[in-house]
């Protein structure tokens, strides 16, 4: 451990606490019927336990990929070559298993690599709280990507990754970066380049004579090269991925100094060796980030003509050149501006899990003349209460694509357990039933970009919500009229004058949706500021 000076600070840290404390025997089985048997007579009934185990699968998960590949013996390459690097990437919570116990089995067997480097992360939280799927505090990943790009999510996890203090995931924080720093500084520069070399040479031009700034230019591009391998090389994936956005920040700046627009219509030649110099700075960022933006620098790449792929060609693709020549296809931008709306704000409204409910069947409740009894598909059947009688015959209801809240705490009602909840808008006298604007599948999740609930709410936490219908302001720019009072929309923009079902944050409101964005609206009309039961 003392010789490891390139772990992390708080990792070998942590480890030596443990050594110099003194280490224990511990336990290697548990009583328990699950898991893997100890193949040792008179242990039946007990189980090898669990971070013993996991840990020898990265060593016999490789002998059984090297004989799948009949080459029995190629696991060695991994574990018995000296040469050969080991890491583990981890959270802080496993770093024991993976600095003591494992390094434990490893010299135990004998002749086999250590751990080269175990560079486990601190935690990340979510706006001040620790992530907890069952407590609606979390991210649905699947949602998420229905909203942003993978490299969009990708470059700020990893801008934002914890590796030596815990870090924070906020929405806030996540649109202000990705905006100003992926948006406005390395997509910018990307897009600028290939745009302004397409609109006046439609292919890569030639490199000519480059002058003192062309060769500093090109110079960087080999500086930035080595401060990001050095950085992966050492498991600074932040520090890595900040030499990528200074080099792109060095492009913008480069192509600001020489001004191709002032010499495209003077001097073409010279002109076409500053593009070609900025498509080169293009090219090594494509490469240079591919382990963060695999998708975009794959789709630079292609932009600019390359052969093969980055995946294929690695580091080599930085000391490819440019084809001269190579026609050029109308370049795309590669990422824009993102709104992150359903974020930090609305995050009390994600303890509910909304589905859109298909009514099958409306009957009479049997022990109470004003209520019906509903049966609605919400992917799956369930049993519902309502009191729509004074509203709604059964014929009508039969016909509605409702929205419902699946994970309200059940209640009996005159003898009956109603599974759910439909919401409907209310203002006085009158009611309005929620609904999407356009049809959508029975189960669809109308998540407005949070991650769904999974805890039970109760009709108490319920009730402290606030839901409301209300419409877009023609003319006024993300103003939402809510009757009494205007607040902000931060949805994508809705259309004005119609109705919509919005949760209501202080001075913000959010209108509900679920896939594709398909907004949910009313049945019927109801005034704007009407309260969503």
């Amino acid at each position: 451990m003392e010789k490891n000076k390139h772990w992390r600070p708080h990792v070998k840290a942590f480890t030596l606490n443990v050594l110099k404390g003194g280490l224990k025997d511990r336990p290697i089985t548990r009583d328990i019927s699950w898991g893997v048997p100890v193949p040792v007579k008179g242990f039946e009934n007990k189980r090898i336990y669990v971070w013993f185990e996991a840990v020898i699968g990265y060593l016999s998960a490789t002998k059984e990929w090297a004989a799948l590949e009949e080459r029995p013996d190629d696991w060695r390459k991994f574990w018995a070559d000296p040469s050969c690097r080991s890491y583990y990437f981890l959270g802080k919570d496993n770093i024991v298993f993976h600095t003591i116990i494992w390094p434990a089995i490893l010299l135990g067997h004998g002749d086999l690599n250590l751990p080269y480097d175990v560079p486990a992360n601190q935690f990340m939280v979510i706006e001040g709280q620790k992530f907890s799927k069952s407590m609606g505090v979390s991210i649905d990943i699947p949602e998420m990507l229905t909203r942003f790009k993978p490299d969009i999510i990708r470059y700020y996890l990893a801008a934002n990754m914890p590796e030596l203090k815990d870090s924070e995931f906020s929405w806030e924080d996540f649109g202000q970066r990705v905006n100003n720093e992926l948006v406005a500084t390395y997509g910018n520069f990307l897009h600028r380049s290939l745009s302004f070399t397409y609109k006046n040479f439609g292919e890569i031009p030639a490199r000519g004579e480059p002058d003192e700034r062309d060769k500093q230019a090109l110079t960087r591009i080999s500086v930035a090269a080595d401060e990001v391998r050095t950085s992966l090389s050492n498991c600074e994936f932040r520090k890595a991925l900040k030499g990528i956005m200074d080099l792109a920040q060095f492009g913008n700046q480069y192509f600001d100094a020489v001004a191709p627009w002032s010499l495209v219509g003077t001097d073409k030649v010279k002109c076409g060796t500053v593009l070609n110099v900025s498509l080169t700075i293009c090219k090594a960022l494509s490469v240079l980030a591919f382990p963060f933006l695999p998708f975009s620098s794959e789709s630079v790449w292609r932009q600019l003509g390359m052969d093969g792929k980055i995946e294929e060609v690695g580091w080599k693709g930085l000391d490819m050149p440019l084809n001269a020549g190579t026609k050029l296809e109308k370049p795309a931008p590669q990422f824009a501006k993102v709104e992150t709306a359903g974020g930090g704000e609305f995050q009390q409204f994600a303890s509910l899990n909304l589905k859109i409910g298909k009514v099958l069947d409306v009957q009479t409740h049997p022990n109470a003349d004003k209520l019906y009894l509903m049966k609605v598909d919400v992917g799956k059947t369930i049993t519902m209460v309502s009191g729509l009688k004074d509203y709604y015959t059964a014929d009508e209801l039969k016909k509605k694509t409702l929205v419902i809240v699946t994970n309200l705490e059940p209640a009996t009602i005159r003898g009956v357990k109603s599974e759910g909840m439909l919401l409907a808008a209310e203002e006085g006298k009158q009611l309005a039933l929620l609904t999407p604007e356009k049809d959508l599948p029975a189960g669809t999740q109308i998540s407005s970009g949070m991650e769904p609930g999974q805890k039970v709410v109760s009709f108490k936490e319920f009730q402290k919500l606030d839901m409301r219908s209300g419409s877009p302001v023609a003319g006024e720019a993300e103003s939402f009229n809510l009757g009494s009072r205007k607040v902000r929309a931060v949805a994508d923009k809705p259309e004005p004058g119609k109705k919509y079902a919005a949760f209501v944050s202080g001075e913000k409101a959010l209108v509900l949706s679920g896939p594709d964005k398909i907004k949910i609206t009313f049945d019927k009309d109801i005034p704007v500021g009407a309260k969503i039961r």
